[in-house]
Order: structure tokens, then C-alpha cells, then sequence
């Protein structure tokens, strides 16, 4: 039962239930651990740190300050071997075999990355274990928090929209990533900017309400689409710095396929590979100016802000903000307004379109096709149209007519000169199957 749902039923008690923070006892100095060596002790102690998961097969795992992960047998054993027991002669026995056959050893049928708030701890079937860690921040109620945390967040964000859509979509993103974090959205973010426009800020601010175990920045796609993508496991919010025109074409249908997964095959190198729910949101941060070839289904999953040039937050804004930054408080008042925004209304999978996204698709289409698109909306009707008798809503062009109004379109979008390819007869053919230099009509 979740805590909040405690404090529900006891609230006419006025009993308040809450998460106890637990440290581990440290061992005393004098503390002499060879009487204490029995084998049920020191199963128990491996157990603190390692265990077992019998699905899709069986493999050791190891828990860590970034959740747990799978372990080569070879290094479960070279590790379990500060563990050893008195056997009943009292000589130093290993324990990794006996471990494996106890009964008592820590075991589980299968493993789930399910990303959590402290407040709120997901509720698990028996028998899966959670290889996320909770969220770094703590909720504060609303009376309590810092009335300047989302202010001035979103103050950074309007330096990274092109306009107040953008500043509202990104907002609920990140909320979305907060409250909804085992719901996937098949959304790529992407800022396009020079530099010291706060992109890497935004990252630090994330990163501070998620914690380090959740997030990961890197500089090379390799490490996320490459034959090894370790890197991905038990990440919520990764980052892609810089990212380049070659790497975006070479692994542009990785990603786009990653994105409506619903788990990714995780690989380590010289361990075995495991299944994990795909929940990664990528935030792609560039100076490029086409860090993706992009195309319909691209622009689909894509949320584009180009960061505009001629505005600049001043060093005074940064200096205050990051000041924030290291104020505990500010950033727990932070995380609990997104926490507590309201997402009934918002849909996560419909980004807005931006000018820049629109500029970019418009880019991407033929001369020709723009010129088809201008005839269909009924524009140059004096030069070219002619009815076509009993065929309602039908025209047909003369080649010569076409040919002229063709040049004359190029010249007129192109004034300092076009490629000839878009002249040449299989520019034509490839795109709509006609050859204008022959005579007849379209």
C-alpha cells in the first residue's frame, strides 16, 4: 500500500506515516569478524549485495550506487571470495558454491527498471525486483516550497523555446518524465543552438531532481546504438551532446526504432545480455544544423526548438540560477510543482510544430512538388490551366507551358542560381514518373 494512501485512512487519527531513512550501522574497529564466520552469517552477507534472477535465464546479479546490474560468474566468484566460512573443523572454507545451493540465497524470477518518487514506491509483484533507485528529490508540501523554483525555471526554458507553445510543451515533458516516468513517449527532444544558451543548465537541473543513477550525458551515440549499449541500462533521461550530421544518418533507425520498443536488449561487454523496459527519454542538444537527415516519420517523433540567436540570458541570470542550483530546498520546490502540475489535458505524444521544424520540412520538398502543390491550390490560373472537357476538377498543362512557368518558378526561389539537377530528365521521373521534354499533356 502506497503512503499516501496510509495517511488516508489514518487521517482521522491524526497518525502520519512516513518513509524512514536507513543507514547501515558501521562496523566497530575492534570487531573481530573470523568469530563470526559461519556459513549462514556470510550468506547473509552476500545477499546484502548480490542475488540471482532465474528469467529470461539464469544470471548473478550485483547491486550498486547506480541500481544493480548483471555480473559474470567469474566475477561473482573472484568477489565472494572475502566472504569465507569456518566449516565445523573451523579450517576457511569458500562460499560461493554453498551459496549457490542454499535455499536461503537472495533470488528473484525476474527484473524491472520502474523509476520512482520516495513518496510514491511503485508497487511489485512477488518475485520482480526493481533495478531503479528512487528519484533524488523530496516532496515538499506547497505551503513550504520555494515560490521562486518554477518562476525561474521556466524563465531558463524561454531561452530555450521559440515561443510560449514550446515553453508550455517542454514544461509538461519534464513533468511527464517526473510523474509518468514507466510511460514511454515516442518523442525526440532536440535544441538547436550556439553556445551558452543554457542547454547543459537544464541537463544539471534534471539530473539534480532525478539523481545521477537515473540520467546520463553522452558525446558519442556509439555508446547508446552500438554494439554495446550498456550505457542504457536503467537511464530515464539521456542526453546526446553535440550531436553530429554522420552520427544522426548512421544511426537514425536505431533511435527511430528504439523509440516505440517497448524493451531494449540490453548488452554489456563480456556479460550476458538481458531484456529491460524501455522507458529512455532522449534530449538532443546540437550546433549542428542538421544533426538528423529528417523525414515524415522523424518530424512525427520530434519535438525541434532552434534556439534564437539575437536574445541571450545575462551571466547575472546564470549565476543566480545556479545558486539555486545548490540549495536543496530550491530543488526539491522545484521537482513538487512539476510533480503536482496538472496533466490531465496534455498529450505527450503531440508536440507542437515549430517554425523551425516547419522551415525544415519545407526544405525537404522538391521544387517541382512545391510547384504541383502552388497548381493544385489553383495559383498560376492565367498562364497554364486548361479544362478538361466531362472531367470535373481535372486540368491539363502544355509541356511548353510548364516547361516556361518551371524555369520561370526556379528562377524566382533560386535568384542566385539552382542545381541543374532539377532540370534533368530522371530528377523528373524519380519523383512523379513524367519526362517533360516530350510532347503531349500532364
Amino acid at each position: 500500500i502506497e503512503i499516501s494512501a496510509l495517511n488516508e485512512l489514518t487521517a482521522d487519527l491524526e497518525l502520519e506515516w512516513k518513509v524512514k531513512e536507513w543507514t547501515k550501522t558501521e562496523v566497530p574497529a575492534d570487531f573481530d569478524e573470523s568469530t563470526f564466520r559461519s556459513l549462514e552469517c556470510m550468506i547473509c552477507r552476500l545477499n546484502e549485495k548480490f542475488f540471482v534472477v532465474h528469467e529470461p535465464e539464469f544470471a548473478i546479479w550485483q547491486e550498486n550506487s547506480e541500481g544493480a546490474k548483471p555480473i559474470a560468474q567469474q566475477s561473482f566468484m573472484n568477489a565472494s571470495r572475502e566472504y569465507w566460512f569456518k566449516n565445523a573443523d573451523g579450517k576457511k572454507r569458500p562460499i560461493a558454491s554453498e551459496w549457490f545451493d542454499s535455499e536461503s540465497k537472495r533470488a528473484y524470477d525476474k527484473t524491472d527498471y520502474m523509476a520512482y518518487a520516495k513518496h510514491q514506491p511503485p508497487m511489485l509483484p512477488d518475485g520482480i525486483y526493481n533495478t531503479s533507485k528512487p528519484f533524488n528529490f523530496t516532496y515538499v508540501a506547497k505551503d513550504a516550497r520555494d515560490a521562486t523554483a518554477l518562476p525561474l525555471f521556466q524563465k531558463l526554458l524561454v531561452e530555450l523555446s521559440e515561443d510560449n507553445s514550446g515553453v508550455s510543451y517542454i514544461t509538461h515533458y519534464i513533468s511527464h518524465m517526473i510523474q509518468r516516468p514507466t510511460v514511454k513517449p515516442p518523442v525526440i527532444v532536440m535544441f538547436k543552438s550556439h553556445g551558452g544558451t543554457g542547454k547543459d543548465t537544464l541537463t544539471i537541473t534534471i539530473t539534480r531532481m532525478l539523481g545521477d543513477a537515473h540520467c546520463l550525458v553522452v558525446d558519442n551515440m556509439k555508446h547508446l546504438f552500438g554494439d554495446f549499449n550498456g550505457a542504457l541500462s536503467n537511464r530515464l533521461f539521456v542526453t546526446m551532446n553535440e550531436a553530429s550530421g554522420k552520427e544522426g544518418t548512421k544511426y537514425i533507425e536505431r533511435l527511430k526504432n528504439q523509440m516505440t520498443a517497448e524493451h531494449l536488449f540490453i548488452r554489456h561487454l563480456n556479460k550476458d545480455g538481458y531484456t529491460q523496459r524501455n522507458v529512455f527519454r532522449p534530449f538532443v542538444f546540437s550546433n549542428n544544423n542538421n544533426p538528423f537527415p529528417l523525414d515524415s516519420a522523424v518530424a512525427r517523433r520530434m519535438f525541434m526548438n532552434q534556439v534564437r540567436a539575437d536574445r541571450q540570458l545575462q551571466p547575472e541570470f546564470f549565476d543566480e540560477y545556479y545558486r539555486c542550483l545548490d540549495d536543496d530546498h530550491w530543488v526539491n520546490s522545484l521537482a513538487s510543482e512539476l510533480w503536482d502540475l496538472d496533466l490531465s489535458a496534455f498529450n505527450i505524444r503531440k508536440p507542437p510544430v515549430t517554425k523551425s521544424m516547419h522551415q525544415k520540412l519545407q526544405a525537404k520538398i522538391p521544387p517541382i512538388c512545391r510547384l504541383f502543390q502552388d497548381l493544385c491550390e489553383g495559383k498560376h490560373t492565367d498562364k497554364v490551366h486548361t479544362k478538361v472537357p466531362k472531367m470535373t476538377g481535372c486540368i491539363a498543362i502544355k509541356t511548353r507551358d510548364f516547361q516556361a512557368l518551371y524555369r520561370e518558378y526556379l528562377a524566382e526561389k533560386f535568384p542566385t542560381g539552382h542545381d541543374l539537377f532539377y532540370t534533368e530528365p530522371k530528377y523528373f521521373s524519380d519523383f512523379w514518373g513524367i519526362r517533360p521534354c516530350k510532347p503531349g499533356v500532364y
